[in-house]
């Protein structure tokens, strides 16, 4: 994957949302449009329905090492988690889905409580 099919991710994810009048699109486009500057280059965003994803470059919402996942659940709740995919190591120890860090915010604290996430997956272009 290169630097143009991560930016077609950009444009993929935004048509996505744009194309919705719900609180939950309309939260994604806005996260999307304002992070969109600084971190094009160093995360993939992707979409799951209404759930807004984010990975490295290379992998995607669906194969991926880590992703950072963001769902709107109510008017004053958003749900933000960092996931690794953990490799199997046995029938004692499954591997799979693994929160590593996540939390609730406000719709309004969204995109700095965002960024936090982010910085786990990349720096940002002018970081």
């Amino acid at each position: 994957m290169g630097a143009d099919d991560v930016e077609d991710a950009w444009d993929v994810a935004a048509a996505r949302f744009r194309a919705l009048d719900v609180p939950a699109a309309r939260l994604n486009l806005a996260l999307l449009n304002a992070l969109h500057p600084r971190w094009a280059g160093a995360v993939r965003p992707d979409t799951s329905m209404l759930t807004l994803l984010f990975t490295r470059p290379g992998e995607t919402g669906y194969a991926f090492s880590e992703r950072v996942e963001v769902r709107w659940e109510a008017e004053d709740r958003v749900r933000m988690a960092l996931v690794r995919d953990v490799p199997r190591r046995g029938l004692e120890r499954p591997g799979g889905r693994v929160v590593v860090a996540g939390d609730f915010t406000r719709p309004e604290n969204a995109l700095p409580a965002l960024e936090a996430l982010l910085l786990q997956l990349a720096s940002p272009a002018d970081g």
